[in-house]
């Protein structure tokens, strides 16, 4: 009874939807408000400027410029160089949707290793990079701690690619 009576009690809620607030853009040196951002483009437009600032061209090498020699040469990835990697990845960390967790990269390794070699190799010797490994997604999470998330600078950009790029 008494769950039932907190739930019938307890105000609507956003359904667990998360919320930016109103992010206020203030001067560092006088603290008056620069701008505001009420809406989610005007939201992200101000995290894309906090969190992607501007910077300044680089000058283009000199034409004649004397690079070294390579110290190596290129050599196609191998299972052991794979496996290897497999063993270092968070099985647990956050993907893309739709790709393939890495838990399941990570206990199913012995099957997969064999077929990713192939597959890796053929994006060298095919000169093709899958579109869909090169798309990411970047979400914004509260830095822990913070007392004002009305500051642009009090979140912190997490990107989430696919689990094979």
């Amino acid at each position: 009874m008494w769950v039932a009576n907190n739930i019938i009690l307890t105000p609507l809620s956003d359904g667990g939807c998360s919320c930016i607030p109103t992010l206020i853009l203030r001067n560092k040196a006088t603290h008056q408000v620069v701008c505001t951002a009420p809406s989610s483009l005007e939201k992200s437009t101000l995290f894309q400027k906090t969190f992607f600032p501007c910077q300044s061209t680089a000058s283009e090498p000199p034409e004649e410029f004397p690079y070294p020699p390579p110290s190596w040469g290129f050599q196609p990835i191998t299972d052991n160089q794979i496996q290897c990697a497999i063993s270092f990845i968070n099985p647990f960390k956050a993907m893309q949707a739709g790709s393939i967790p890495n838990c399941i990269i990570k206990n199913c390794q012995s099957v997969l290793v064999p077929h990713l070699g192939p597959i890796f190799w053929g994006t060298f010797s095919l000169d093709y990079y899958p579109e869909e490994w090169a798309c990411t997604e970047m979400i914004v999470l509260k830095k822990p701690g913070k007392l004002n998330y009305t500051n642009p600078s009090s979140w912190q950009p997490i990107v989430l690619s696919d689990s094979l790029a």
